[in-house]
């Protein structure tokens, strides 16, 4: 199974490229969203006090229930996961260049 898998991706190296290139936009729109999504609880939870609620709100799944937002990195550890997806994205390219760049001079 992994045999195909490995010959599917060194069979065309752009395809190892591709898969790096995706990797790093999934990365960063994490990373991003993670971002707006921080930025955004801040903003809200300053004008919790004008409201006169007990509890100021801390994370954007409080302040937005009903949408799903499981995927929007708030912590520290969600944006080490994205980044390290843009890592791997970025290594994968690399890799990707390498192998064709091998297979050319074949």
């Amino acid at each position: 199974m992994l045999n195909q898998v490995d010959h599917y991706f060194h069979s065309k190296p752009n395809r190892i490229s591709g898969a790096g290139r995706t990797l790093i936009r999934v990365g960063g729109f994490l990373f991003v969203m993670g971002i707006v999504g921080k930025a955004l609880a801040v903003f809200l939870s300053a004008f919790q006090p004008l409201v006169q609620q007990p509890k100021a709100t801390k994370t954007l799944t409080e302040l937005y229930p009903t949408l799903p937002l499981w995927w929007v990195p708030e912590t520290a550890f969600g944006f080490i996961g994205s980044g390290l997806l843009v890592v791997a994205g970025f290594c994968l390219v690399i890799y990707g260049q390498r192998t064709d760049r091998l297979f050319k001079l074949r």
